[in-house]
């Protein structure tokens, strides 16, 4: 029973995995990544949390009771952004390459030498 701990849920699902029968190793191995990606998350959050709090008991004595709150806001609001800013890199569409030119006079040759060579060939 994980009682909603949700890193206790992720490493049950993961050690049920270990012994799973599937018919499919892509389906077992999409299930793990996507187990271990989770638990990155949450630990990447609880560290970003240290962080944070690290900061703020550093700021408090040098910058008050308003400015250490502060501080710790802008540098979440500076991740945050930052990542907003990376994902939005990744998502937006890239733009078509450009079309290649075809020559006129070129795409008319190449038409006629292709059915003077096609036929050419002998009748059946």
């Amino acid at each position: 029973m994980t009682d909603g701990n949700p890193v206790a849920l992720i490493v049950q699902t993961l050690a049920g995995l270990g012994g799973a029968q599937s018919s499919s190793p892509t389906a077992k191995s999409i299930a793990i990544g996507a187990g271990v990606s989770a638990l990155a998350a949450i630990t990447g959050l609880a560290a970003i949390g240290c962080a944070a709090f690290a900061l703020w008991v550093y700021a408090l004595p040098r910058l008050g009771e308003v400015g250490a709150p502060l501080i710790v806001a802008i540098a979440l609001a500076a991740v945050c952004g930052g990542s907003l800013l990376g994902v939005r890199s990744l998502w937006s569409p890239r733009p078509a390459p450009p079309a290649a030119k075809l020559d006129p006079i070129a795409s008319v040759l190449t038409a006629l030498v292709a059915g003077a060579l096609a036929g050419s060939g002998e009748k059946r």
